[in-house]
This record gives C-alpha cells, sequence and structure tokens, in this order.
C-alpha cells in the first residue's frame, strides 16, 4: 500500500459490517465485514490491530458498522490511532474521510 505526505490518513473500503456481527467479539475480526460492490469477496487484506474491531458506539454517529485503511505518510512511521500502516478499523459510516478504494469487477 502506498504512503502519502500528509501525515497519518485512513481510506474508505467498500465494507460494512454483517448483521450477525452486531455485538463486540460476536465474530472473528476477518469475517466481521461484507464487501458492498458484490465484485469483491474474501478477507485477504484485512488486518485488524488485536484491539480491533471494537465497535464502538456513539450517540451521534451510531456504531462503527464501516471499515477503512489507516495509512502512514511514509515507512516506519505510525499511522492513526498509533497503528501500523496498512492496518483496517472500523468506523463510522457517516465520519468524512477523504480517500477511498474502489474496485471494479474484471472482464
Amino acid at each position: 500500500m502506498a504512503t502519502h505526505a500528509l501525515g497519518p490518513g485512513q481510506v474508505w473500503l467498500g465494507g460494512t459490517r454483517k448483521p450477525q456481527c452486531n455485538q463486540v467479539n460476536a465474530c472473528s475480526p476477518l469475517l466481521t465485514f461484507d464487501w458492498t460492490d458484490g465484485s469483491a469477496t474474501g478477507t485477504e487484506g484485512f488486518a485488524f490491530p488485536p484491539q480491533e474491531p471494537n465497535m464502538m458506539v456513539s450517540p451521534i454517529y451510531g456504531r462503527q458498522d464501516c471499515i477503512s485503511v489507516l495509512t502512514s505518510p511514509a515507512d516506519g512511521q505510525p499511522a492513526s490511532y498509533g497503528y501500523p500502516h496498512g492496518v483496517t478499523d472500523d468506523k463510522f459510516c457517516t465520519q468524512t474521510l477523504h480517500m477511498y478504494a474502489c474496485g471494479k469487477a474484471a472482464r
């Protein structure tokens, strides 16, 4: 995954929490999210830190039901929250992130 020069960042991925994973530890981290576009499958690339996904709940934003990848400005520098570059994290779906990754089915 590429780094960027703007400081720690986050990249939206097209995944949402599975309905059966609506409580902390109800599902293993790699089986907590489904891809939303129908073209991506599997869990390769999901790499949660030990305490994630933690499914935080906010009275304003609701539950962390979406997923992002955390990025750092350079190799060896921490990403957001002190996590390593390239790990995945659950997010509030209403958060504003300025980067996103899209996929397209192969022909």
